[in-house]
């Protein structure tokens, strides 16, 4: 069981769910936390319920900023809300097969003064925290001049507090493999195109030591300036089995499939006997026609993600230019 925290930057946005679900089904993620959806009230609840989530813990944004979902499906998964804040959502979470533990998801406020508001209510709840205690999300801080690459100077007041906050609430950063950043920003006038480490996960000692197989993964950017974080509770070996054939949507919304069903379907035939004869050339369309475009799209994405990484080492006017033109090429791979 995996949890995936993601500042999407706009719930809205059309790009948003297709995404999410990929993220989502790729990368066995039973809980997710939303971060700055954008988006409050009954049309967030509508966009939750369109993901296929039943259960949901909403710290509604402010207008069209900010806001906080956690959703999951699973009626292995407990949760239970202990804080509902409009900066963190702090809850009990109890898995399959593991330890309960608290969980606070967190989007901190671009303003700093709102986050030291954020950071006294953090460490009220460190100082009496005894139990396995994991955070996640967007703290819009850095700790060290490592975590930032491009811009201005670094504000290195600013990375000591937030180091401090930290250490009052007794919690180690967990690291993370891929990206180095997970924050792209702007380019300004004479200064290289900025990024930061924003969005972590951190654990006390109690939660590492109950999982000490858990590792944390940056995803590669897909329509937001953020990368998802995921958190992976223990190693988990690939299950290849057959799956059973299962009809997808996702084929109506190929041009494609309808002239195919029309010229490959038995109408003179049982409703069994077209079923069984269909399937194995819908099988073969899937995997030649429909298949081919989840292949372009994983190949797309994979070279965004080598490219995010080279990035974040050095910088390049052709490589920004690449990734661009691959986020168009998976975006239209996406409408089709």
């Amino acid at each position: 069981m995996n949890i995936l925290t993601w500042n999407c930057r706009g719930a809205a946005k059309k790009k948003f769910k297709g995404t999410f679900t990929r993220f989502r089904k790729k990368h066995r993620v039973g809980v997710a936390a939303i971060l700055e959806p954008r988006v409050s009230g009954k049309k967030a609840i509508s966009i939750i319920r369109s993901l296929g989530y039943t259960n949901y813990i909403v710290a509604d944004a402010k207008g069209f900023t900010g806001g906080i979902w956690i959703v999951w499906n699973s009626i292995d998964v407990q949760i239970s809300l202990q804080i509902l804040h409009d900066q963190f959502i702090h809850c009990w979470v109890e898995f399959p097969d593991t330890k309960g533990f608290f969980w606070t998801a967190v989007y901190a406020n671009p303003k700093e003064k709102n986050r030291r508001v954020l950071w006294e209510e953090l460490k009220q709840i460190g100082r009496t925290m005894n139990d396995p205690w994991l955070l996640t999300g967007d703290f819009n801080e850095i700790v060290s001049a490592s975590e930032k690459r491009g811009g201005g100077p670094i504000d290195h007041n600013r990375c000591l507090r937030f180091s401090n906050v930290l250490d009052s609430c007794g919690v180690m950063d967990l690291g993370g493999g891929g990206n180095r950043f997970t924050w792209k920003g702007p380019k300004f006038l004479n200064l290289d195109r900025v990024y930061k480490r924003l969005d972590r996960a951190v654990s006390n000692e109690v939660w590492r030591a109950n999982f000490e197989e858990a590792d944390v993964l940056v995803l590669p950017r897909l329509f937001s300036d953020h990368s998802p974080i995921l958190i992976r509770l223990e190693n988990e070996e690939p299950n290849w089995r057959e799956r059973p054939f299962c009809f997808l949507a996702a084929w109506f919304k190929d041009h494609r499939f309808i002239s195919f069903l029309r010229d490959n379907w038995n109408q003179s035939a049982c409703l069994l006997e077209s079923v069984n004869s269909f399937i194995p050339l819908l099988k073969e369309w899937n995997r030649k026609v429909f298949g081919f475009i989840q292949h372009r799209k994983n190949r797309v994405i994979a070279r965004m993600e080598g490219i995010q990484r080279q990035l974040s080492s050095k910088n390049s006017v052709h490589l920004e230019e690449l990734e661009a033109n691959l986020r168009r090429e998976l975006s239209e791979i996406l409408d089709q």
